[in-house]
């Protein structure tokens, strides 16, 4: 996110210090306004405060930017009707399973576009646990890399299995912000042979994603790629809501 300078001014209470700035510029999260300079509240992400004489200060303040420039930096989310192997996207996200070796739907569609080199790495990383992620090139695929994740088996829901399958988007999210990932589309995770039920994984995946955007826009755009048209009017309809 790129930082700049803006003149602000200062005014002291009882809580601490108050940050004042022009109109014509937001925060991106109103509770960094107030802060205590002599013990800078968790989250804080002050990089520089000069204090003159006067009442005015300059800063340097990361989370402070131009409306205009904010619009701009918003994450775009997307649905659509498709084949995941075919988007050309940073990374895609493969529904797998713990040994990461290929399996059905998704997962086998995704092995068998890659190639077999896709096997080779995956052979590789030792498995992944439920709820975790791991990312591999993407070979013959359009995508660069494959984020591959492993949704919860839905047991009822009496088994953390929203923990488990929120944990999936989420650690996916994760891992492609550590490596630079612009673009990056989802499949509906956990909904084939293991089961959860579509509505209930259609809204854990949506509100993951959303609030993980409100805290980080480095993702230029997160796509959901529905298999059946079914499937898609369900995201469509959850999204308009």
């Amino acid at each position: 996110m790129e930082c700049k300078t803006f003149q602000v001014l200062l005014k002291s209470n009882p809580e601490g210090l108050i940050l004042q700035v022009p109109k014509k510029f937001q925060l991106s999260n109103s509770k960094l306004v107030s802060f205590r300079p002599e013990s800078r509240r968790r989250g804080t992400k002050w990089s520089n405060l000069i204090l003159n004489k006067s009442v005015w200060c300059e800063i340097f303040f990361p989370l402070l930017m131009d409306r205009d420039d904010k619009e701009k930096q918003m994450t775009k989310i997307t649905i659509k009707k498709g084949d995941i192997t075919e988007e050309n996207v940073d990374t895609i996200v493969n529904a797998a399973n713990e040994s990461l070796f290929g399996g059905g739907g998704v997962d086998g569609a995704i092995h068998k576009a890659a190639g077999v080199k896709l096997l080779e790495e995956c052979r590789t990383l030792n498995g992944c646990k439920t709820g975790k992620a791991k990312l591999t090139k993407g070979y013959n695929l359009k995508a660069k890399y494959v984020i591959h994740t492993v949704g919860p088996v839905w047991n009822g829901g009496n088994k953390d299995e929203s923990l488990a399958l929120k944990n999936s988007y989420l650690n996916s999210l994760i891992l492609a912000v550590k490596n630079g990932i612009k673009t990056i589309a989802f499949p509906a995770i956990s909904t084939g042979v293991y089961g959860y039920p579509k509505e209930a994984a259609a809204k854990i995946a949506i509100k993951t994603v959303s609030d993980f955007i409100r805290e980080d826009e480095s993702i230029d755009e997160i796509v959901f790629v529905l298999f059946s048209e079914n499937d898609f009017d369900l995201y469509k309809k959850l999204m308009s809501e």
